[in-house]
C-alpha cells in the first residue's frame, strides 16, 4: 500500500551527499587536505542550487569506536534555500551487518544544523559536538560494490543517472569511495557493471 517511489539519482542530487572532486581533492578520511568555501551543483527534492561547505579529514570515536573520518559543515551559504540544510556531516569507511555477514563500506551521518547558532566552522563539529548529537543523525550506509578494473583495494562505485554528454560518449557520472575517501565525478566506463542506489521522492523529515 505504499506510494514511495524511487529513482536512480541525477550527478547533482550525488553531490548533495558526497561533493564533487577529483581523486587527488577527494574527500579523504583522517589524513589529506582539508577543504574550505567547496561548491557544488546539487539537487534536493526536484530543487537545483549551488552550496557551499568546508571539510575536515580527522579522527573520532564514533559509537565506541575510533575511526579516520572527515567531518564537513555543508550547505553553509547565505542563499535562504541552501541555509534550510545547513548541516553536520561524518564520512568515514567501516564495517556493517548486511544479511548475516559484515561488509566494508561507506558510512555517512547527518545532523540538520540550521538553527545552530553556536555553529558557525568546521572547527565547532568535533568530539563533544558529535558526542553530543550522533543519535539525532541520518545514518546511511554503501556497501563497497563495483567492477572496476585495477582497483587493488576494497572500493564502492555507484551510477548516477548522468552521462558526461561534454566529454565522450562513453563516459558517465559516479560516486567513487575506498577506504581512504569518498568523491563523486566521471570516468570512460559505461560498459562496466557497477551498483546503483536508488533515491526516493519523498525528502527524510
Amino acid at each position: 500500500g505504499s506510494t514511495e517511489t524511487y529513482k536512480l539519482p541525477s550527478f547533482e542530487a550525488w553531490q548533495s551527499i558526497v561533493p564533487n572532486l577529483s581523486y587527488n581533492y577527494s574527500v579523504s578520511f583522517g589524513d589529506g587536505k582539508a577543504l574550505r568555501d567547496k561548491s557544488d551543483d546539487v539537487e534536493i527534492a526536484g530543487l537545483r542550487f549551488y552550496s557551499k561547505g568546508d571539510y575536515e579529514p580527522t579522527t573520532m570515536t564514533v559509537n565506541g569506536s575510533n575511526v579516520k573520518c572527515n567531518v564537513a559543515l555543508r550547505f553553509n551559504g547565505d542563499d535562504p534555500t541552501e541555509k534550510q540544510y545547513r548541516s553536520a556531516w561524518l564520512y568515514s569507511w567501516g564495517t556493517n551487518a548486511v544479511h548475516g555477514k559484515n561488509v566494508n563500506g561507506l558510512w555517512i551521518y547527518c545532523i540538520n544544523v540550521a538553527d545552530r547558532q553556536d555553529i558557525s566552522t568546521v572547527d565547532d563539529l568535533g568530539q563533544t559536538f558529535w558526542d553530543q548529537n550522533i543519535d539525532s543523525a541520518v545514518v546511511r550506509f554503501f556497501p563497497a560494490a563495483d567492477t572496476y578494473p585495477g582497483i587493488i583495494h576494497p572500493s564502492g562505485v555507484y551510477w548516477t543517472a548522468s552521462d558526461s554528454r561534454d566529454l565522450s560518449a562513453d563516459s558517465a557520472y559516479a560516486l567513487f569511495f575506498c577506504n581512504t575517501k569518498c568523491y563523486t565525478g566521471y570516468g570512460d566506463f559505461k560498459t562496466y557493471h557497477f551498483a546503483v542506489r536508488l533515491f526516493s521522492d519523498r525528502p527524510v523529515e
